[in-house]
């Protein structure tokens, strides 16, 4: 054996380059970014319905509403009852 061949590895049967393939690491870190922004947007929405219903209910709370005077008809009146 001559010693410029100790060294020299037979080359590879398949001269065409493989595929790139991403580490897991960074599958996961690429993964993670979109379910923390769901997180947020999903907690953000979840304050924004709250507050709407919170304010809702202020709206219609009954010391809130105009107090609505309605006429009173004495109970002998002939225009309170239906005629045929």
């Amino acid at each position: 054996m001559s010693p410029s061949s100790w060294g020299d590895p037979s080359p590879p049967p398949n001269t065409s380059e493989p595929s790139p393939t991403l580490p897991s690491d960074w599958l996961l870190g690429l993964a993670a970014v979109p379910f923390v922004g769901a997180m947020a947007g999903g907690r953000l929405i979840r304050d924004v319905v709250l507050g709407l219903s919170q304010s809702s209910e202020e709206v219609f709370r009954g010391d809130r509403l105009p107090v609505l005077h309605f006429p009173q008809t004495p109970p002998g009146d002939s225009d309170a009852e239906p005629s045929d």
